[in-house]
Formats: structure tokens, C-alpha cells, sequence
């Protein structure tokens, strides 16, 4: 086999579980290819602020060296670790900006440096309207810097060595961002990593080639593959992918970070239901998480945020009273104060046929969407399992459900209008329905099982947490676990934070 030059890249340390799927594939494409040529680009405090270190804290840059030295020290000269070059001076407000528009507008060396450090800020505060005053300019400046730094520096190695591929993990953040749009540019091969979570000490390892672990065309691709390529029977796929479904509405945890209607009454509908009316359940989802994946969701919604489709449909029907919408938030939202989610609970004083659902009401979910004339949802996985539940779902975002055809997917406001007014619309195939619940409950036919997923560390009865195999020292994990946390107790004695994040909203956003 020729030997690969081949780039890896990691700055997120201080999440260990994360950082075994990184160095797992490294050992999986050594043991492939003994003589690889392997680079491995790190930081060493250059990038912070960062994901894992949102407030440039010296000390946990020490703690984040300290993981990286421990996994990348056992593979020797078989590796040449790479650093991040130190800035060549402070940023100088090169870019303008007044907007989240000019934000996402940002770009250096073709690389959308705006997108990456709005998709950090976003996840770091799930402030969706920031206030641009002098603390926001100074921290999201810092974010844009660093970028500049990084794209700088992986362009001048790329220039050098003509790397063959990059691996990296995720590829959205601030941090990582510049890895995918270089990759993109050069026409260089890369692997985007990601994770599944089947328990605290069970992951599997996802791989997205040469796209991000959010693209919906890809996810639709090995869908379909997974679906097609099964060695299961018609009958057992169905039912595989059936039991999504059925767990969910049952309060089983599947595929996902909690089950989010388990405060719920079980057939409870709202007080005033009516079905005399042309019921219409309309499900948000937490528009922070949508903004922070980005552009790729972006392309595919018909309004520039859900605020914005949710008032024009009630606009349009205000003064029509044979319509009423239900309007349930995300119990994802519950702890969200700022004006873009507070809002939303404003407009039942303005619409006489709106009620909403608040993240907490005791409301029954699925007793909304068995007894609703049609749902509409801007990319949550609601519309699916409204359409297993055999209800006419109307899709008006991007989603990993895009291109089934289990749900309406307008491309004008009017054609949503036009689905909405039709009287005898049917739910879409369930049967593509349960192509999307096959996919999610049989990852492990398209991810395969981190080998350095974390154990559990007893010593004399005592729980300690969790080790993980990469992370060694002298070849023991609880000597470095020893060490570990020494360390963070020291560097908490000694570090000092270089910002602190700004989380003012404007006010005055609508």
C-alpha cells in the first residue's frame, strides 16, 4: 500500500470521550497502514477562547496538554505532532459587522470564518440576538482570530506536505470550521468524526466522509443504504424501525438525550380542544440548536426563522375562525429567557385562535398529533413520528428526514397555505416513516464500537468515575487519573481566565 501523508486534527482534549473516537481512528489507519505518514496538529493555547475552553482559562489549557501529550506520547516517531502557530498580533477589527447577516457574511480565504464563530457563540450561550456592544466585539472577535490563525497555519502545512486526506472531529464550531471549508477548497479528502452514545460507558464511533456529521444529503444516502443493504426481511425491517416509534411514544429513551414528554398526561389534550375546528398542532424546535448547525439547515427552510413563519401563517389566518393552532414549545426551551423564545408567548394576546403549549404543560404530544387535522414542524422529528401515527405532516426546514417522502414539504409560503386549506389531505407513506426509525434504532450497521470508550474506575469500593484507554500514564489509567486531577486542583489555584462570555441580548431585536 502507498504510503499516505494524512492530517489529524483535535483541540477539544478536555472532552476525553471525544478525544478516544480521534485517537482510535488514528490507531485503526496505523494498524491498515503501518507506515502512514501521520501529522497530528494540536493546540497548545494559541486558540483559546475554544469550545472546550470558553473562557481562554490558562489552566485548563494546561489540563487540555496534559490529555493531549498522555494519547499521542505512546505512538512515538510514528506520529509528528504539529502546533498551531502563535498569532502574529491581535486581532484589528478587520471585519465589519452590525448583523447576524454580516456575521454569517464574514469570509477569509474562502473559509466562512463568520459561520464557524456564530455556530460557537450560539452553543456557548443559545443567544440568538446578542447585543453588539464593546464585551460582544472583543469575545467574538477573539473567535474570528482564531480562525484566521488556524486557516492561516493548515493552509501553510497543506502548501508544504499536500496532505491526501484530514480527519477531524465535528466540523461546525469556530474551532473546527476552517478544517471543512479548507478541505472543500483544495479538493482534499477528509473525514468528519462524530459520536453515538449508547451509555456512559458505550459510544460508537460515526464517520461522515467528506461532509459534516449534519449533512442531510448524506444522511439521506446511508439511509437508504442501510434500509436497501440490510440482510433483515421486509417484515423485520418494519418492525425494527417501527419500535422508534412505538419507544417514543411509550417514554422509552431512543436516539436521543432524554424523553422529553415524560412530565406528560398520557391523552391529556388542551382545555378548550374542539374538533369541530380545523385543528393545526405546530411544533418548534430549539432554534438555537438549528442556528448553530448552520447553513446547511438554513438552505432548506422557506422563512428565515421560525418566529417569523409562525407569524405569517397566523396573519394570514387571523381573522379565520374555523382555524386554530396549537402551538407547542420545545421542553428543550424551558430554561431559555431571552426575548426571541419569550416572545413566542406574547402572540396568544394577539391571535384569538392561537393557544400555546408551554414546555412544560402537562399536555399530551401525541395525543395533540392523533387528534390534530395536520402538523406542521420546522425540522423536529415530531413530523415523522406524526406521520407514522398516520397524521399530514408539513415540513418547512431542513431535516434528517428531508428527502423521504413522509412529509409536505412546501417550497413557497403560498403552497403551504394551499396545504393547509386542503381539506382532503392524506399523511404521507408511513412506510418511508419507518425507513427513518430504521436508521436510527441500527446505527451499529453504519458506526462501529469505540474501542476507548470509558470505564468505570472502583478502588477499594470507591467509585472514582470513568478512565478511558487512551489516556495513560507509565501504561496505567489511574495513574493518570491520579495525576489528572492533582493537576486541575493546582491549575485552579493559579489560572487565570482571559475573557468572559458575553450573554447581553439587544433588546430592541424583533
Amino acid at each position: 500500500m502507498k504510503n499516505r501523508t494524512i492530517l489529524f486534527y483535535f483541540t477539544w482534549q478536555l472532552r476525553p470521550v471525544h478525544h478516544g473516537i480521534v485517537i482510535e481512528k488514528l490507531h485503526s489507519l496505523l494498524e491498515e497502514n503501518k507506515d502512514a505518514n501521520i501529522h497530528f496538529l494540536i493546540c497548545t493555547g494559541q486558540m483559546k477562547p475554544c469550545y472546550t475552553n470558553r473562557t481562554g482559562d490558562s489552566g485548563q489549557c494546561k489540563v487540555c496538554s496534559f490529555h493531549s501529550n498522555a494519547a499521542l506520547s505512546q505512538f512515538g516517531d510514528r506520529l509528528k505532532v504539529v502546533t498551531i502557530n502563535e498569532p502574529e498580533s491581535e486581532f484589528k477589527n478587520e471585519f465589519k459587522y452590525n448583523s447576524i447577516q454580516e456575521i454569517k457574511d464574514i469570509v477569509y480565504r474562502n473559509v466562512k470564518i463568520g459561520y464557524g464563530a456564530l455556530s460557537s457563540y450560539i452553543s456557548f450561550t443559545r443567544n440568538l440576538e446578542p447585543e453588539f456592544d464593546e464585551n460582544f466585539r472583543s469575545y467574538f472577535d477573539s473567535l474570528l482570530s482564531n480562525q484566521i490563525n488556524l486557516t492561516n497555519r493548515i493552509i501553510d502545512l497543506y502548501e508544504l506536505h499536500n496532505y491526501e486526506s484530514i480527519i477531524f472531529f465535528n466540523g461546525r464550531t469556530a474551532d473546527t470550521r476552517p478544517l471543512y471549508d479548507i478541505s472543500r477548497n483544495f479538493s482534499i479528502p477528509f473525514i468528519s468524526l462524530e459520536l453515538i452514545k449508547k451509555s456512559d460507558t458505550n459510544y460508537f464511533i460515526n464517520e461522515f466522509p467528506n461532509c459534516l456529521p449534519h449533512d442531510i444529503e448524506y444522511h439521506h444516502k446511508r439511509l437508504m443504504e442501510t434500509w436497501d443493504n440490510s440482510s433483515m426481511s421486509l417484515e423485520e425491517k418494519i418492525e425494527s424501525g417501527s419500535r422508534f416509534f412505538e419507544n417514543r411514544r411509550n417514554g422509552v429513551l431512543t436516539r436521543d438525550r432524554r424523553v422529553y414528554t415524560a412530565h406528560q398526561i398520557q391523552n391529556l389534550l388542551p382545555d378548550d380542544w374542539d374538533n369541530s375546528k380545523k385543528n393545526v398542532a405546530i411544533f418548534n424546535s430549539s432554534e438555537d440548536e438549528f442556528a448553530a448547525i448552520g447553513d446547511i439547515f438554513e438552505m432548506k427552510a422557506i422563512f428565515n426563522s421560525q418566529e417569523i413563519g409562525l407569524i405569517k401563517i397566523l396573519e394570514y389566518f387571523k381573522h379565520d375562525s374555523d382555524f386554530v393552532f396549537y402551538f407547542r414549545i420545545h421542553p428543550n426551551l424551558a430554561s431559555v429567557k431571552y426575548q426571541y423564545h419569550l416572545r413566542l408567548y406574547n402572540l396568544e394576546n394577539k391571535y384569538k385562535n392561537l393557544r400555546i403549549i408551554g414546555p412544560k404543560d402537562k399536555v399530551s404530544t401525541y395525543a395533540m398529533i392523533d387528534s390534530a387535522d395536520k402538523i406542521i414542524v420546522f425540522g423536529s422529528t415530531v413530523g415523522v413520528e406524526a406521520t407514522y401515527w398516520n397524521r399530514p405532516t408539513i415540513l418547512l426546514a431542513g431535516s434528517f428526514y428531508y428527502h423521504l417522502d413522509a412529509a409536505y414539504k412546501p417550497k413557497t409560503f403560498e403552497e403551504l397555505i394551499s396545504l393547509l386549506r386542503d381539506n382532503e389531505l392524506l399523511p404521507k407513506n408511513k412506510v418511508d416513516a419507518i425507513k427513518y426509525g430504521f436508521y436510527m434504532m441500527n446505527y451499529t450497521q453504519y458506526t462501529r464500537q469505540n474501542k476507548f470508550s470509558p470505564k468505570p474506575l472502583r478502588i477499594f469500593g470507591i467509585n472514582l468515575g470513568l478512565v478511558h484507554n487512551h489516556l495513560k500514564l507509565l501504561g496505567s489509567s489511574t495513574l493518570f487519573k491520579i495525576i489528572e486531577f492533582l493537576l486541575k486542583r493546582w491549575t485552579q489555584l493559579f489560572s487565570s481566565k482571559k475573557c468572559s462570555i458575553p450573554v447581553q441580548e439587544n433588546l430592541n431585536a424583533t
